[in-house]
């Protein structure tokens, strides 16, 4: 009796987490449009400028401020979470509060980054692009197996306290 009230208890505990957030991924590589270099030889420097610019435009892109834009332009909040994958290759996971996150955060997310880059560019005279783009949603919905692992896990500790409590309790009764 006391396992099945421990395991009605923990489903119902279970079940009333909150459901997780929708999640996406960008992935960008950033490139360097050798159109406008007139003095560079050497595709290693290029290489390696464009390496050094992609930590640029991570610093950018975590920075509150971007965040702030992008959510601002979407309507909604995000949480936004960027890291370099290797050399100028930039992976960024966008999660929402809501069942799925839509190509308009793609779409916004580009655009507000490309507007940097131009900005940067006409600035300093540099031809930084954003070289190749994709998005990509991730499955982020409540697992049945976690559900149903987290209930019987719960109810096995809390129908092991109970047990424990009550014996504990009947034998300092005295």
């Amino acid at each position: 009796m006391v396992s099945l009230l421990a395991f009605v208890v923990s489903t119902a505990y279970v079940y009333s987490l909150d459901e997780p957030k929708a999640k996406a991924m960008v992935f960008l590589t950033i490139g360097l449009d050798q159109r406008e270099l007139e003095n560079e030889v050497s595709s290693y420097e290029i290489l390696r400028a464009t390496e050094h610019f992609a930590d640029i435009v991570l610093g950018w892109t975590n920075e509150p401020s971007f965040e702030n834009e992008l959510e601002e332009s979407l309507g909604y909040p995000i949480d936004l979470i960027g890291q370099r994958q290797e050399k100028q290759n930039l992976i960024y996971t966008v999660s929402v509060d809501s069942e799925k996150v839509n190509e308009e955060v793609y779409v916004k997310f580009i655009d507000l980054l490309q507007s940097r880059l131009n900005e940067y560019g006409q600035t300093t005279k540099s031809g930084y692009v954003i070289a190749f783009s994709t998005f990509s949603e991730l499955d982020s919905g409540r697992s049945e197996f976690r559900f149903i692992s987290g209930s019987v896990l719960m109810a096995f500790l809390l129908s092991g306290f109970i047990v424990y409590s009550i014996d504990y309790a009947s034998k300092n009764r005295n």
